[in-house]
């Protein structure tokens, strides 16, 4: 009877353990195997979201510039330099998934705002190598060398900016809130944590159990990728940061919840901190939904600032 209720007992552990291996399997596909955008992708999706205008390619001049991170891929980006004798630039950072194209919309809005710009190719996407992305960890040293790119073309005395959506936000975040040579940043839908959002994902597959799953996959990923899951925590970096920084954030946002952006503005608590949440906004749809406020709220941070 003993030997009957223990052999049992050994199944339905196994089987459970296979439950779990299958669960951690779908959520590191979901987390780290999305399909990457090529250029005609990314258009298709501004153009979804009436934000497409192609005539902004022939309308500046790009040029095609490249560093090498510090594991040895080929990191590429592309210059807008319009303001030859001005120390101001900002660079843009897009999210998972996507590559520069998507950021195009912005370009004319900094650009009125007198910067030039860096549009990058986080690694793994567009025209960056790289075998798989991290959520904001290995993306914000590259960035960090991007910053350093910068400061050997154009001098130490930049008035330098960072812009990231989704993981570009968080990235942008992790780098900013560590690297003084960033004057500020603005985080439009970026993530509190790694963590969190992977969390907010599982919590919508009601099957699939949290805390040993992203066990599971946290092993997986040091093991695979080199990094910690638990290491890329954006909320924990800015908060003993002195970099100001705007949170924006669409109400109706179901990927990175608008509840994120209002914690890590609470937290960071920086008097020059701005925080715009756009009602009725998914994901990335700030900008399209409320162009001339989200550029007012940028004006008036930047008056703040500079």
């Amino acid at each position: 009877m003993i030997f009957y209720i223990i052999s049992i007992f050994l199944i339905i552990l196994i089987l459970f353990l296979i439950f779990l291996e299958i669960c951690s399997d779908i959520t590191f596909k979901k987390a780290f195997l999305k399909k990457k955008k090529n250029k005609e992708e990314a258009f298709n999706s501004l153009k979804k979201r009436n934000m497409l205008d192609e005539s902004i390619y022939d309308k500046y001049d790009f040029e095609d510039v490249s560093i090498i991170s510090k594991d040895n891929l080929t990191l590429k980006g592309h210059i807008i330099e319009p303001f030859k004798n001005s120390n101001k630039f900002i660079i843009l950072v897009h999210g998972y998934s996507a590559n520069y194209h998507i950021h195009m919309p912005f370009v004319p809005l900094f650009i009125k705002k007198g910067f030039n710009i860096l549009l990058v190719d986080e690694r793994n996407h567009g025209e960056s190598e790289g075998k798989f992305l991290s959520y904001g960890y290995f993306e914000s040293q590259d960035l960090n060398l991007w910053i350093d790119f910068l400061e050997k073309r154009r001098g130490k005395e930049l008035f330098l900016g960072l812009h990231g959506q989704s993981m570009g936000g968080a990235t942008v975040l992790i780098c900013g809130a560590k690297n003084p040579k960033v004057k500020f940043i603005i985080d439009d839908c970026g993530y509190s944590s790694a963590k969190a959002i992977i969390k907010d994902q599982i919590k919508k597959v009601k099957f699939i159990p949290f805390t040993p799953v992203y066990y599971i996959l946290r092993k997986k990923v040091k093991k695979c990728y080199g990094f910690d899951l638990d290491d890329v925590n954006p909320i924990n970096d800015i908060e003993n940061s002195k970099t100001p920084i705007l949170f924006i954030h669409g109400e109706a946002d179901k990927y990175v919840p608008c509840s994120m952006s209002i914690e890590m503005f609470n937290k960071h608590n920086n008097p020059k901190d701005k925080l715009f949440t756009v009602k009725n906004a998914i994901h990335l749809t700030a900008y399209d939904m409320e162009k001339e406020e989200y550029e007012r709220i940028i004006d008036e941070f930047l008056e703040n600032i500079q």
